[in-house]
């Protein structure tokens, strides 16, 4: 493995974490957080995550699904797992929109994502960087970031 890539990549996750931590820890007034930059800065960071703790996948899809394995162990199934991609992908990455049937709320009790009918996912922001921090610290020494 590249010592160099794994430093660098590491560094990303962490800046990302960090400033996400900053957005839903700062009151935008009326108790709202900066959840778009937040949320953008979560799943970019899942995903990164993802695609150094996982094996490589045929496709381009986001690796939301290391939420559901180790150090992460959320109880989340692929159907969740594909509302959370629809939510973040493109819409959010490329459009500046959650997908349909996303929701972000600056809710500090609960599980990070809350799934209702409709295919509609709640996410907790504070909730989400929570999970995030804490697996993070977990398995940054084994995370192993692929070539561009």
């Amino acid at each position: 493995m590249d010592a160099a890539l794994k430093a660098h990549t590491c560094a990303v996750v962490d800046e990302y974490l960090a400033v996400a931590r900053w957005c839903v820890n700062t009151d935008r007034g009326g108790g709202a957080v900066w959840g778009y930059p937040a949320a953008l800065l979560l799943f970019s960071a899942t995903d990164a995550i993802g695609r150094g703790l996982l094996r490589a996948n045929k496709g381009s899809a986001a690796r939301l699904d290391v939420l559901a394995r180790p150090p992460f162990n959320l109880p989340l199934n692929v159907a969740q797992i594909a509302l959370l991609r629809r939510a973040h992908r493109n819409p959010l990455t490329h459009n500046a929109q959650l997908g349909m049937g996303a929701v972000l709320g600056p809710d500090r009790v609960g599980p990070p994502f809350e799934f209702q009918p409709g295919g509609i996912v709640y996410v907790r922001l504070p909730m989400f960087c929570d999970v995030l921090e804490r697996g993070w610290a977990s398995c940054r020494g084994t995370f192993a970031p692929p070539h561009g």
